[in-house]
């Protein structure tokens, strides 16, 4: 199936994507399928980039996840170099990391690069000390009132649930201290921060189909159709809201434990 440009800023009007609004986005962007220009990582990146700043215009703010894992177990060099890691969320973000005018985060294990206007929400800890607590990019967009934006991923697969699990404090996860050290303008400096883990990651593992299901039932989402793909946004603080009323009424919802633990079939009925 073909989309272009128009089809993109229609889909996301659809879903009450405004102007001034500030995105956090995470994007499957090669299962849309077949744009007009052709397949090249190239085009389609400028297909959507202008299509969604066409929508959010000079004022609004796209944030999406640049992270490196760079002091995580998953990627043991222990460097973090703000100007030169790699993003590996997929060429959509890494190509927004690229532009001039993009603004990244310093945590080196889930970084986020900002374009457009940042200063809505530049983020007042320069180098961070807790992926997903207190002044962490999470927390700042939720007190600026952010959409959540998925291009082709539901509501689900968001990062901002793992602050969710913060806030709640649940017991599956707690803080880990990872060290290393980032190299920002040319310095390297020592630098640890906390990450709040799944304490098993097998029993853990997290399952977000009844979240997204949940989400539906409650009709805080807003889905469009774009060629063989998806469009889904909805606000920050529902996000929150909806995981707090999950939570507490099965601590382990967001896990492949919750069968353990389940009384969710109450808030279906």
């Amino acid at each position: 199936m073909k989309y272009n440009k128009k089809d993109i800023v229609n889909a996301l009007k659809d879903i009450d994507v405004k102007e001034g609004d500030i995105l956090f986005s995470h994007s499957s962007l090669g299962f849309f399928g077949l744009p007009e220009g052709g397949l090249s990582e190239k085009n389609i990146f400028s297909i959507f980039y202008d299509a969604i700043f066409e929508v959010i215009g000079d004022q609004g703010l796209l944030v999406t996840p640049t992270f490196t894992y760079s002091f995580s177990s998953l990627n043991n060099d222990g460097v973090f170099d703000y100007e030169n890691s790699e993003s590996k969320m997929g060429f959509f973000p890494e190509l927004l990391r690229q532009r001039d005018d993009s603004i990244r985060t310093l945590d080196p294990i889930f970084s986020c690069t900002l374009n457009g206007n940042s200063r809505k929400l530049l983020p007042q800890n320069i180098i961070s000390s807790e992926s997903f607590g207190d002044g962490s990019i999470w927390e700042v967009l939720l007190k600026n009132d952010a959409k959540l934006c998925n291009f082709n991923l539901d509501v689900g697969f968001s990062t901002f649930l793992h602050y969710c699990e913060k806030v709640c404090n649940v017991p599956y996860r707690k803080n880990i201290k990872f060290s290393g050290t980032s190299i920002i303008d040319g310095n390297k400096i020592p630098h640890s921060v906390d990450y709040f883990c799944r304490e098993n990651t097998s029993i853990y593992e997290a399952e977000t189909v009844e979240y997204s299901d949940f989400v539906k039932v409650k009709k805080k989402a807003n889905y469009t159709s774009v060629a063989r793909g998806e469009i889904v946004s909805m606000d920050i603080k529902d996000s929150l809201e909806i995981f707090k009323e999950m939570y507490n009424d099965n601590n382990y919802f967001f896990t492949v434990e919750k069968k353990k633990h389940d009384k969710l079939n109450t808030l279906y009925n």
